[in-house]
């Protein structure tokens, strides 16, 4: 219960207090009000946490063409399409952000770059919108296009989509540097991380450190892939 609340209420008592004389006294209704105070106070409070419980998705479809950044306050932020990060242009993804699809074949494509910044105790995470599954969305690619990215404190989950392949991955790295540091990839359907050098193997780099990636490659006991998968060129 809000402070002016409460002065509301005590305001309202003197109304009661002269309207109707030697049926309700000033010394009770002080007992009635420190007697019901902190019950106002436990319910005020349970209001603002269901409020805050309750906040509505950000749904997200379609081309990014202008610098973008994705906060708490939006979170979790639902791809209802796919989403490509256009060339040029910079997605930074905050810490305690959740993005997730709501399909087998949403994919987040980014011709441009990435910065997703969790930290140790508030990573950012990539899943789908039920989180129980590998397979239930597609996961990220980056495009030839694609510039200097990073992926920090990251916990990415039950990607893969249904084109289960030993040749995808979660993760794909086709193009740009990408950094991943102290982030986990696990459940997909397919490899957990996959990078793709090009005919030369210079398109893409990829820098991993302190990162783990496990349970990836399989739907049921069917293998797709690995932990972590290369693309030489030929």
């Amino acid at each position: 219960m809000s402070a002016s609340l409460l002065d509301t209420l005590s305001e309202s008592s003197t109304v009661i207090r002269h309207s109707v004389t030697g049926i309700v006294t000033d010394q009770g209704l002080g007992c009635l009000m420190r007697r019901w105070r902190p019950l106002l106070v436990a319910w005020a409070m349970l209001g603002w946490f269901v409020f805050e419980s309750t906040a509505s998705a950000t749904n997200v479809s379609g081309t990014i063409s202008t610098n973008t950044t994705w906060t708490v306050g939006g979170s979790p932020y639902v791809m209802t399409g796919n989403v490509t990060v256009a060339s040029g242009v910079t997605l930074t993804i905050n810490a305690g952000v959740t993005v997730q699809g709501n399909a087998a074949a949403r994919v987040l494509t980014v011709n441009g770059a990435l910065a997703a910044n969790g930290t140790s105790g508030s990573p950012v995470v990539f899943t789908s919108t039920t989180d129980t599954a590998p397979g239930q969305w597609t996961g990220i690619s980056f495009g030839t296009s694609a510039t200097a990215s990073n992926l920090t404190w990251v916990n990415m989950r039950y990607g893969g989509g249904t084109a289960v392949s030993d040749a995808n991955a979660m993760l794909f790295v086709n193009g740009g540097t990408v950094t991943i540091e102290d982030s986990t990839f696990t459940s997909s359907a397919d490899s957990g991380i996959g990078v793709f050098g090009g005919t030369t193997g210079s398109a893409a780099a990829l820098v991993i450190r302190r990162t783990k990636s496990e349970k990836n490659g399989f739907v049921g006991a069917a293998q797709h892939g690995s932990g972590m998968f290369v693309n030489s060129p030929t």
